[in-house]
């Protein structure tokens, strides 16, 4: 016959698993909801990025798992052209024994630029599973654009002229792109390669005068030239 404590304490251990989602059967041993596990790529289901496939060499994804149970297996659909890496262990085509873990970190590698897609999915010991979606933009690079603006400006000299590159951009510039070198290209007297964003030039007399310029990035593609035409008087 059970006396009283020992009433109370096997009561109080009812209501405990009873909050973790647990009940005892019939024989005192504790079974779990019954629920599949749920994963999470940085917080979300269905995770979407882009980023620039040259200055990336790897991209770290977190992974978070909520469920009840710890014995949980990680695997991953087919993947080409990339490889997804947990623990130092690539993940294609395996399945990864979690052993208890909830949370970690995949490095995903992009072998060329393109669009990658593919699901990650955490089975539980009773079979149960869920998926988190995750599709990726590893980007090519893209040309900058040179922008040019020309003023007379006789600040020292007369025929003084102030050419201006500042507003040039590089097209990917949100994912690391960068200006690096500018040249300008006075017509028939003058062409220089600098890391200034503006230049000035004395011209020898009144005229009408075109220059040039274009600009590098850092993947050392150039944009296209853009031409203006200045009358210095």
């Amino acid at each position: 016959m059970m006396n009283i404590k020992t009433g109370f304490f096997f009561g109080a251990v009812i209501l405990v698993f009873a909050g973790l989602g647990c009940k005892p059967n019939k024989g005192n041993d504790f079974i779990f909801d019954g629920d599949a596990p749920r994963v999470f790529i940085n917080g979300q289901d269905i995770f979407r990025d882009t980023f620039k496939y040259s200055l990336q060499d790897l991209y770290t994804l977190d992974f978070t798992i909520d469920d009840d149970q710890s014995n949980r297996k990680l695997s991953m659909s087919r993947l080409d052209n990339a490889l997804v890496y947990y623990n130092g262990n690539v993940l294609n085509n395996a399945i990864i024994d979690l052993n208890g873990t909830s949370s970690g970190e995949l490095s995903f590698k992009a072998f060329q630029p393109g669009f990658f897609s593919f699901f990650l999915t955490v089975t539980d010991p009773e079979n149960k599973s869920s998926t988190a979606l995750i599709e990726m933009i590893a980007l090519d690079n893209l040309l900058p654009v040179a922008a040019l603006q020309v003023a007379q400006t006789n600040e020292v000299a007369p025929y003084q002229v102030k050419m201006d590159a500042s507003a040039s951009v590089d097209s990917d510039s949100r994912w690391g792109g960068t200006i690096e070198k500018y040249e300008y290209n006075l017509e028939g007297f003058y062409t220089t390669e600098s890391i200034r964003d503006n230049i000035d030039y004395i011209f020898p007399g009144p005229g009408t005068y075109r220059v040039h310029v274009r600009v590098k990035d850092n993947d050392g593609a150039w944009s296209p030239v853009v031409t203006r035409e200045i009358v210095v008087n």
